[in-house]
């Protein structure tokens, strides 16, 4: 017996097997990116796409030009015949939006300077962290008044994680703690700076604390529903109103796709260059430290399965020069038959 023959097939079937190990364990890392998966998160057929606009500092984006453009996305909807009864949760749209500066905020035992994120519409719905204590105030929380703390800003007031209802002071105001959250932790985190203390107010509080240095809203969140592929996008650059060279757009719903990995992988070197003056904010950051990383399994998949398709042609070919032989064999025995003069 000849085992030499059997090599090959078996190399091939490793390779094959390293490559589903290699794409499950890609699925469950970019799945740990809570803050790119609002779409399938919301409905499970895949009608709907979320998209997120990064503002620089020359659009001057303010809370005021948001309404035409939530307006413009509402029309584009009802122009493309969906309406609110067309889905299961009865919003065929919801939009956030934030910025990043500081607060200094007091508490009756100590205070703190930290990173603010000042938030509008359902930040939370786009970014669900987990928490320790309280709720997440939304959209809908006409008040403006709440904080959400993380961990380390929440022991550095009070000492502890179950402060939610207790009152903290910024500037001359005091605000309710509405809940304490876990920072998230890990390299890419760290890296993203992700496990700064961070506290999560209104977008209005934060303007009024920081004044003129706030000058601008630096992103905007939307789910959309989308009857067709680029939709949200698509529309969402029409109602921006705005040149192209002041923001830039990421469809998160897709930007794990293989299509987009393979794009990433084509421009690997020239995406790290940054050439605008555009500042992620960290959550940005974390998803394209798991955008090359996907792009990075990508590549290794694509060299495990080289061999494999290699042997997969030979067998083709040998294949189809066995059936050719077989037919040619067969075409002359016929042949053959009818020269004897035998009957068919």
């Amino acid at each position: 017996m000849d085992k030499k023959r059997y090599i090959s097939p078996i190399v091939a079937v490793i390779f094959v097997i390293c490559t589903l190990i290699l794409s499950f364990a890609e699925h469950r890392i970019t799945g740990q990116l809570t803050s790119q998966t609002l779409a399938s998160r919301w409905t499970e057929d895949g009608s709907f796409s979320q998209v997120t606009c990064f503002f620089k500092s020359s659009a001057a984006m303010t809370e005021q030009m948001l309404v035409p453009i939530r307006y413009k996305l509402n029309q584009a909807l009802s122009d493309a015949a969906i309406g609110i009864d067309d889905t299961e949760t009865g919003r065929n749209m919801v939009d956030a939006y934030s910025s990043i500066g500081q607060v200094t905020m007091e508490s009756s035992r100590t205070s703190t300077t930290e990173r603010a994120v000042g938030v509008g519409g359902d930040f939370f719905l786009f970014h669900p962290m987990e928490l320790l204590s309280g709720n997440y105030f939304d959209g809908d929380d006409l008040n403006e008044d709440g904080v959400i703390l993380d961990e380390d800003v929440a022991w550095k007031l009070f000492g502890s994680y179950d402060v939610a209802g207790m009152e903290i002071t910024i500037g001359n105001a005091a605000y309710p703690v509405r809940g304490v959250v876990r920072r998230k932790a890990g390299m890419f985190s760290k890296a993203a700076e992700e496990d700064t203390p961070t506290v999560y107010v209104s977008y209005k509080i934060l303007k009024e604390q920081m004044g003129d240095s706030l000058t601008s809203i630096e992103n905007y969140e939307l789910l959309i529903n989308s009857p067709v592929a680029d939709f949200g996008t698509s529309q969402l650059k029409d109602a921006m109103g705005l040149d192209e060279n002041s923001y830039e757009m990421v469809e998160n719903s897709t930007r794990f796709s293989l299509k987009h990995r393979w794009e990433v992988l084509r421009s690997f070197g020239q995406r790290s260059m940054h050439k605008n003056e555009l500042v992620y904010p960290y959550w940005e950051n974390r998803a394209r430290a798991y955008e090359d990383v996907a792009t990075l399994f990508l590549l290794v998949e694509i060299l495990f399965l080289i061999f494999p398709g290699i042997m997969l042609i030979r067998g083709v070919i040998a294949l189809i020069r066995r059936c050719k032989q077989f037919s040619i064999r067969k075409t002359f025995e016929h042949l053959l038959d009818r020269a004897k003069g035998k009957k068919l």
